[in-house]
């Protein structure tokens, strides 16, 4: 990562965000009990790793707006295969029929 050996120059202090997918490589942490509130619905926890530092975090909000998405997700689903059920049924008596 040519990008962070140019931050790194220095002593410069940055911050990064990183994909969610990489969280797999703190499932320990995660699991763990060590979470400091940071202030009510948001907790940090940090993360030493080879001379760096991760900020691990966790929202109550973003909890709560990610199951909201799942949840409209789900319905959808759900409305889209009824429709599919629907059809394939209309299909199979346009067959009996003939």
């Amino acid at each position: 990562m040519i990008q962070c050996q140019f931050l790194k120059q220095d002593g410069r202090k940055f911050i990064i965000g990183t994909a969610k997918s990489e969280l797999r490589n703190f499932e320990r942490e995660l699991l763990s009990q060590d979470w400091n509130v940071v202030h009510e619905g948001l907790e940090v926890q940090l993360c030493p790793r080879e001379g760096e530092l991760f900020v691990l975090c966790r929202s109550a909000d973003r909890r709560e707006k990610e199951k909201a998405m799942h949840e409209r997700f789900v319905v959808r689903m759900e409305k889209e295969l009824e429709k599919v059920r629907v059809s394939c049924e209309k299909r199979k008596c346009k067959k009996d029929r003939h």
